[in-house]
């Protein structure tokens, strides 16, 4: 049995960036100590924020669905999906998965409210995952989730699907524009600044390194960690995280 099956392809690039940072949050000293890790890179399950904006009616459900069914034949003992929008459909994929899938946008609300109990959470991710209000759905914890405005909401959307797309700014250039919004956002908040949420796997390619001047976390971090922890593999210190917290997260998913 594989340790962690990742459904991907919702972009592969950002599939491509679970996988680095799986093997950069794992304890080794040989080969044999990374987990056993299979990728099923899907790229043709339709855009997921159209459909929930309602811009298309190719509805990515049957294609998710499909990819958990053909991770449950290998088999593996987790899911990673990273794409916090296709979180909007989290309820129907577990439901035909043999297997647990991990919830990164849970898993996030937790471990933020286990750091920083009381926490305001702005969101930064696709127009999809903004107006469905996801985030919100698995939010158990006494956490308040905040956005920045619509122009700002537009703007990283827009600036998710450069990233796509494969727009030529640098990642400097991308990151610079990201800072702006949370910037703006900042500005425009109550003290004490709200710990900002990289919730759209785009925007963790660019990584937490990137912003210095503002609290910041990757959801893609937090799921990479947590499949690493649930496989009962070692993590190492990695970026601005708490191993222990994220081990205690993992448990569930064992």
């Amino acid at each position: 049995m594989y340790d962690l099956g990742i459904l991907g392809g919702m972009g592969s690039e950002a599939t491509e960036t679970l996988f680095h940072r799986i093997l950069s949050c794992t304890e080794t000293q040989k080969d044999q100590d990374f987990p056993e890790i299979v990728i099923l890179n899907k790229s043709g399950i339709p855009d997921r924020s159209a459909y929930l904006l309602g811009k298309s009616e190719e509805n990515p459900l049957p294609a998710l669905q499909e990819g958990i069914r053909e991770l449950n034949l290998l088999p593996v003992g987790r899911i990673a999906l990273p794409c916090n929008t296709a979180h909007a459909f989290y309820e129907d994929i577990q439901a035909v998965s043999d297997f647990p899938v991990i919830n990164m946008l849970e898993s996030s609300l937790e471990y933020i409210y286990r750091i920083r109990p009381g926490a305001r959470v702005c969101i930064l991710g696709t127009l999809g995952t903004v107006q469905t209000r996801v985030y919100e759905r698995y939010n158990h914890f006494p956490l308040e989730i905040c956005y920045p405005d619509e122009a700002c909401c537009e703007e990283v959307h827009a600036l998710i699907y450069d990233i796509k797309t494969g727009i030529h700014d640098s990642s400097d250039d991308f990151a610079a524009r990201l800072a702006g919004v949370m910037e703006r956002t900042a500005a425009a908040e109550k003290a004490p600044q709200p710990v900002f949420l990289l919730a759209c796997t785009e925007l963790s390619v660019l990584g937490v390194d990137c912003f210095p001047d503002f609290s910041v976390l990757d959801a893609l971090d937090i799921a990479a960690q947590v499949a690493v922890a649930a496989g009962s593999k070692k993590l190492k210190a990695f970026g601005p995280y708490d191993a222990q917290v994220i081990t205690e997260i993992a448990a569930r998913y064992r």
